[in-house]
């Protein structure tokens, strides 16, 4: 009971309000995470895109209300473009189901008209003596006016897939500009 109590609390600054969470996310996008004045850290850094394998740098930054560093990542992935990303996104569930050997459950519970996975569930399990999470969340994609695709999921709560007492439901909310 006290992992769940703790859990709420620490995502207590994740408002269930769009609207206000992607006024959050576009506030924290236009600071440059590499100047110190901004509160941003850099935490790591893999430069491997001359290999063939990801770039990434992360950063991240502590934000009043939230008991935990909100995160950055610039990731470049050589050779995947966004229609690529994209039909990842649109077969994720099978995906999930030919790696899972390890527990995981992954279930589109909803698409949109067009097929796009609109409604997800996952359920990871934990090693001995920690609680299992699950996440029940609400994915968007949209195509702003410079061309840039935006993926954007919350954790919502659905009717198919209540909360578990063996479980810790986590909260949370996603921010994906994909170019």
């Amino acid at each position: 009971q006290s992992a769940k109590s703790s859990n709420e609390n620490l995502f207590s600054a994740v408002s269930d309000d769009r609207e206000e969470m992607e006024g959050f996310f576009w506030a924290m996008n236009s600071e440059d995470p590499e100047d110190s004045s901004t509160g941003w850290r850099k935490r790591l850094t893999f430069e491997n895109a001359s290999k063939g394998v990801v770039d990434a740098v992360i950063h991240s930054k502590s934000v009043d209300g939230f008991k935990v560093d909100i995160t950055r990542c610039s990731c470049t992935f050589p050779g995947i473009s966004v229609k690529i990303f994209d039909k990842y996104i649109m077969d994720m569930e099978e995906l999930y189901k030919r790696r899972n050997g390890k527990g995981l459950t992954f279930d589109v519970l909803e698409r949109s008209a067009d097929g796009f996975p609109h409604i997800l569930y996952y359920n990871l399990p934990m090693p001995l003596f920690m609680t299992d999470r699950d996440c029940c969340f609400r994915m968007t994609k949209t195509v702003n006016d410079k061309g840039q695709t935006i993926y954007i999921s919350q954790s919502i709560e659905h009717e198919a897939r209540p909360v578990r007492e063996d479980n810790i439901r986590m909260k949370f909310f996603d921010f994906q500009i994909i170019e």
